[in-house]
């Protein structure tokens, strides 16, 4: 995809949201960003983020109270929350790890890393709101 503007010219013109329109985002637009998301380089290609799409009214009434009672993520027709785990690879690790030693490989090692990888957890939440500008 060719980009019309340089990104120095984007980051200048851009502007925060005053408040949304109700009209609602079409699953390819938000598809299509959320593919941006998934796909951004991440240190060792970790991808540490997840993302949840919250839709429904009540539930984002519920997220407006964990973002500092921000109107707007009740008002945007819809709120990513992207959730950053730093150690969600220990996920993948420990399935290597049930593998290697299921075919008799890496012994007791794996067993001792294993049990000293799964006492940390490290999770961060950013809450996004999307949508159009409201004309008002």
């Amino acid at each position: 995809m060719h980009c019309q503007k340089p990104l120095s010219e984007l980051v200048r013109a851009r502007r925060a949201t005053d408040s949304f329109s109700p009209e609602a985002i079409p699953d390819g637009d938000l598809e299509e960003i959320l593919r941006a998301g998934l796909e951004a380089p991440s240190s060792y290609n970790l991808q540490p983020w997840r993302f949840v799409v919250v839709r429904d009214v009540s539930q984002r009434k519920k997220l407006r109270v964990a973002a500092m009672n921000q109107k707007k993520v009740e008002e945007a027709p819809v709120v990513v929350v992207a959730c950053g785990d730093t150690l969600g690879w220990r996920e993948d690790l420990e399935e290597v790890i049930r593998l290697g030693q299921e075919h008799g490989i890496g012994g007791d090692a794996w067993a001792q890393e294993s049990g000293r990888m799964s006492q940390r957890i490290s999770v961060h939440i950013r809450i996004c709101r999307c949508g159009w500008r409201s004309r008002r």
